[in-house]
């Protein structure tokens, strides 16, 4: 019974952690909206990078949008670095935004104004779109497969 106990503890604090991590229901996944505008602040750090995009809306009323990336060695393991992004740069960014309303979003992709898409998404980076009626390359299951 010691023993059980020992197991059941440990087993507990092993996936609590699983437990302490937040939904991203507060954000609509179902649309992207579109901002242009000088990044403020870059914050490339746990449990998520965070940067600030000063930009104005349809009736000129400057708003600071936060955007919320992954963690930063997910971040890192897709190409980004403290240089990727700089307090200055001019960028247009795509935005899961919040459901209610605030100026914050989850980002979807983020492109420099010099022209340059820092990959963001798993698949190609930049302004990703889905092929309505993918082809299939394969007969087989065999090779490297991203989902």
């Amino acid at each position: 019974m010691k023993y059980l106990s020992t197991v059941l503890a440990v087993t507990l604090v092993a996936i609590s952690p699983v437990f302490g991590h937040h939904s991203d229901v507060a954000l609509d996944l179902n649309s992207v909206v579109t901002l242009e505008g000088t990044v403020t602040e870059f914050s490339l750090r746990n449990p998520h990078t965070y940067f600030t995009v000063a930009t104005t809306d349809e009736n000129g009323i400057e708003l600071e949008w936060t955007i919320q990336m992954a963690s930063a060695i997910t971040v890192s393991r897709r190409g980004w670095s403290r240089d990727s992004l700089s307090v200055g740069d001019q960028v247009s960014i795509g935005a899961h935004p919040a459901r209610d309303g605030r100026s914050y979003g989850m980002l979807e992709w983020v492109e420099r104004d010099d022209g340059v898409p820092l990959t963001y998404s798993i698949g190609s980076g930049s302004r990703r779109t889905a092929d309505p009626s993918p082809t299939p390359t394969t007969s087989t299951l065999e090779g490297r497969w991203i989902v």
